[in-house]
């Protein structure tokens, strides 16, 4: 089952019991889920930085793998193109690479800091921390779509003059410092990121 976001969370973003394979070898991949309250991007979707989430997601894996199946979880942060009214309803700020609008009609987001880059990439770690420990089989990075992996890739939404932009190696490091980071804490066979 490919991964598709359809809005099922609450307001608490724990996943409900949604998610079901019924024929045996089946690899499901969640939808984007949210990796950290700082990364909150859109109204009730999935999330799994809290303990209620990692339990919620613990009775889907459980069953999936009872169904004799696979289930990974995507993980996904989106960056410049977050819900902006959200962001400022929860005290947030709208974050990118640069300070590029993802749309004529859209806010100007704010250059993300080296803390911020630090921040967001231990809330990957962490996150495929709580995934494996939900019983996901693994995580799959949202690299592409335009979302922050593929906004720091992008010379059109990464214009950044220091290491995290200017050269594909620069605009490349933080999707390969996500990558590394949740190799080193769940393993380099269950993590994978697809340009897509």
């Amino acid at each position: 089952m490919a991964p598709l976001t359809r809005f099922r969370a609450g307001d608490d973003y724990v996943p409900t019991d949604m998610m079901k394979a019924s024929v045996p070898g089946t690899l499901l991949i969640t939808e984007g889920t949210q990796i950290s309250q700082r990364s909150i991007g859109r109204k009730n979707v999935l999330g799994i930085w809290y303990p209620a989430q990692v339990a919620a997601w613990r009775e889907i894996t459980d069953a999936v793998h009872a169904k004799g199946s696979c289930i990974w979880c995507q993980l996904w942060v989106l960056g410049r193109v977050s819900n902006p009214a959200l962001l400022s309803e929860l005290g947030l700020k709208l974050l990118g690479p640069s300070s590029i609008a993802s749309s004529p009609d859209s806010p100007l987001p704010e250059e993300m800091s080296e803390k911020e880059i630090q921040e967001i990439s231990e809330d990957h770690r962490i996150a495929a921390r709580n995934a494996i420990e939900a019983g996901f089989d693994g995580v799959w990075i949202q690299g592409g779509g335009g979302y922050l992996p593929d906004q720091f890739l992008q010379d059109v939404t990464n214009k950044r003059t220091d290491h995290w932009g200017g050269s594909i190696e620069n605009r490349a490091r933080f999707p390969i410092e996500v990558t590394k980071a949740i190799s080193q804490e769940i393993g380099s066979r269950k993590g994978q990121y697809p340009l897509v």
